[in-house]
């Protein structure tokens, strides 16, 4: 027996599609992680995790920052890749029109989205600042090493954040 796919499948089918169809990452979120494995590969640690657009869907930032640290062993390495917190109007769709139906509360943002076969679905959006994130990876027992926004919008607008890092 088939199961219909949840919002959260549909939502993740319909953003796999449009991303790796048309190839999206290759342009500077694939080339960054290798450059980055083949800096940390030379090291005698050879210990790193990574995510990528990830940390935008977490409401508990504390507790991702606490998963990660507890992975990593000490001087591990960690790139996380994300919406950029200077940009989240591009994100939340209000240039484009993205998304019907909104509010926010607090920094959740909910919205209607309409997939590729036409289906409308809420998705949650959690708008952390960047001092937000920095601060849960600092508690965690991490160290902020570099931040760089990347990817220019049309406006001009950096519309991801990378944040490399290191555990104590």
């Amino acid at each position: 027996m088939l199961f219909p796919m949840t919002d959260d499948e549909k939502i993740a089918r319909d953003w796999i599609n449009a991303v790796e169809r048309n190839r999206v990452r290759e342009a500077d979120i694939y080339p960054q992680l290798k450059a980055w494995v083949h800096q940390i590969s030379a090291t005698d640690i050879l210990d790193a995790v990574f995510s990528v657009n990830l940390w935008h869907l977490l409401a508990d930032l504390r507790k991702a920052s606490a998963e990660l640290s507890r992975v990593l062993r000490a001087k591990g390495n960690f790139r996380i890749i994300t919406a950029n917190p200077n940009a989240y109007s591009l994100w939340t769709g209000f240039w484009t029109g993205l998304y019907t139906d909104t509010k926010i509360d607090g920094c959740c943002f909910e919205g209607k989205v309409r997939l590729a076969d036409q289906s409308v679905v809420r998705e949650i959006l959690y708008l952390h600042t960047l001092e937000d994130i920095a601060r849960s990876l600092e508690d965690a027992g991490m160290k902020i090493l570099e931040v760089e926004e990347f990817r220019k919008s049309s406006d001009g607008q950096k519309q991801y954040v990378s944040i490399r890092g290191m555990k104590l």
